[in-house]
């Protein structure tokens, strides 16, 4: 078996992303913001030498920024945020992969040594968990496949990642925690950077 991670995106189409904060910024500017968390992400990951899986959330785009040579994609299944995490891992696992870890793209801090030291950690640990400063987190890896972790959970709370570390002790399996990373979700979030310094287009 060989280690991979899945990163889970949005199709960057206008009003289609980052509800929240288009509510307060507009439309045009959360397209703009997302579309920078993207080429983050890329940026922190496409060197990592494992394989990597690109999960949207729409479509398939085989001509964008997540080269075709380095990253495999495939198409988010489900209605509820925990189904389609459940169904990303349930095909990974199934290739053979393990351990396997999942990241968004919301986090503008995550890099690719915090994306290293996860897969190190499952070497004695079962799990892994980068916690969110809202409460939920940027990263879940498991050394094998727990379907029962992303079930009967309130996505988009401030309890998702107390939650899911007090039912892995609950099951009796170990956890390793990461460092505590913001993520942008809310136009508040985005007071912890220098925006100038983004390249918003």
């Amino acid at each position: 078996m060989k280690p991979a991670l899945i990163i889970m995106v949005r199709n960057p189409v206008l009003g289609k992303v980052k509800s929240r904060l288009a509510a307060s910024v507009g439309e045009e500017r959360a397209l703009q913001i997302y579309k920078y968390l993207l080429a983050y992400t890329h940026s922190q990951t496409r060197n990592l030498p494992l394989d990597k899986f690109v999960f949207y959330d729409q479509f398939i785009d085989t001509g964008d920024h997540w080269d075709n040579s380095r990253y495999r994609k495939r198409l988010q299944q489900g209605s509820a945020l925990g189904e389609k995490m459940n169904y990303a891992f349930t095909e990974i696992f199934e290739l053979g992969y393990g351990p396997v870890m999942m990241i968004g793209s919301d986090c503008p801090e995550i890099s690719a040594k915090d994306i290293l030291l996860g897969f190190e950690s499952l070497v004695p640990n079962d799990f892994v968990l980068g916690p969110a400063l809202d409460g939920g987190y940027y990263l879940i890896g498991m050394r094998t496949f727990y379907s029962q972790i992303m079930e009967h959970k309130k996505w988009g709370t401030s309890t998702v990642y107390q939650d899911t570390l007090e039912q892995i002790i609950a099951m009796h399996y170990t956890c390793h925690t990461l460092r505590v990373l913001g993520d942008v979700d809310e136009v508040g979030d985005l007071t912890r950077y220098e925006l100038s310094d983004w390249d918003l287009g």
